[in-house]
């Protein structure tokens, strides 16, 4: 048995038992971090990618940050994720760079996390990311 063969056969029977229903199977899978070739070579494209990252930089030697580029060099379709998380500024950053390098036919939308729990001492956090939200959107649409 080949290492993640028990990984791609459970994906393999969620992908089919979510497509049954006539919905979209979606992945939130930094699983391509580790496992590019793999990944690439069986991963459905049918499946609707939301790679994840929080950090300030975009470059290159970023694996996570590259792998928007990456998935959209393979055709996915994606709905990149930011967050607060660590820096206030990683979401807007994500918007920027998923502009620049996903095409609109395959950029399905964004998805911001705030990993912070619903209560009122982390309200801060929450009201943050929906101002970021909202000035990324602002953005977005002063550039169409």
């Amino acid at each position: 048995m080949r290492q993640h063969d028990l990984w791609w056969h459970d994906l393999e029977f969620l992908v089919k038992q979510v497509a049954k229903q006539k919905a979209r199977p979606w992945g939130w899978l930094d699983y391509v971090w580790h496992h590019p070739d793999d990944f690439y070579s069986r991963m459905p494209e049918s499946v609707l990618q939301s790679n994840w990252y929080y950090g300030k930089s975009f470059a290159n030697s970023v694996t996570d940050a590259n792998a928007y580029k990456v998935l959209e060099e393979h055709s996915y379709n994606q709905i990149p994720t930011g967050s607060n998380w660590s820096c206030p500024e990683n979401f807007q950053r994500t918007v920027s760079h998923a502009r620049k390098h996903i095409s609109t036919k395959r950029l399905l939308g964004f998805l911001q996390t705030v990993w912070r729990p619903m209560i009122e001492e982390s309200g801060e956090g929450h009201i943050e990311a929906i101002e970021l939200a909202a000035r990324a959107r602002k953005n977005w649409e002063r550039e169409l």
